[in-house]
């Protein structure tokens, strides 16, 4: 009878056990469905980053293309300003001032000065604005000189030009400073030459 006891307690441990495999076998989620899951789970989580990746990639587009934007625009300005100063140089009349016939041409020139001087001053404040933007610890500042040497680096007029031009601008301002000429036109003169040491 022991035997037969140990023998129903024997069975009846692997009947409840293979009962409680059974169970929970069937509160196991199908392996498909665990597939399946995980590929939703995969396909969202592959969502969210497709979306994050589509942001950050247009972020960077509109940087990439506002950045070309404001340096095709610095270039237009540079280039408009250069070539605006280079034509005056360029087109520079030695004038005899004690012709009166001379007089229109000679206006009309020390109006080109004056405006030389305004596009200088655009240039000058341009550069030393950007530099001050982009780094702080710039020593000096941009002067109408190193403008000058700019333009003359980017071929748009010859440094003997340059030299001839500002001889004869030395002796325009000396003839200025005999006979009074109006105050715009003298310190524009002034701002021309002094970076090149030109009134001393």
């Amino acid at each position: 009878m022991e035997n037969t006891l140990g023998l129903i307690l024997f069975l009846g441990a692997i009947v409840a056990a293979c009962f409680v495999i059974f169970k929970n076998k069937a509160e196991l989620p199908d392996p498909k469905e665990m597939r399946e899951t995980k590929s939703n789970q995969s396909r969202e989580s592959d969502d969210d980053l497709g979306s994050s990746l589509n942001d950050s990639l247009n972020q960077l587009s509109n940087n990439e293309t506002k950045t070309k934007r404001e340096a095709k625009k610095r270039s237009e300005f540079i280039r408009k300003n250069y070539k605006n100063i280079a034509s005056f140089y360029n087109s520079y009349k030695f004038i005899d001032y004690s012709k009166k016939a001379n007089r229109k041409i000679a206006k009309k020139q020390m109006l080109a000065i004056v405006n030389l001087d305004k596009n200088l001053e655009d240039m000058e404040y341009y550069f030393n604005e950007r530099s001050s933007q982009i780094d702080s610890d710039i020593s000096e500042p941009v002067d109408y000189g190193i403008i000058l040497v700019g333009i003359i680096t980017f071929k748009m007029m010859k440094k003997e030009t340059l030299k001839k031009v500002n001889l004869d601008l030395k002796k325009l301002y000396r003839k200025g400073e005999e006979t009074e000429f109006p105050v715009e036109l003298m310190a524009a003169l002034e701002r021309v030459l002094a970076p090149f040491g030109n009134l001393d």
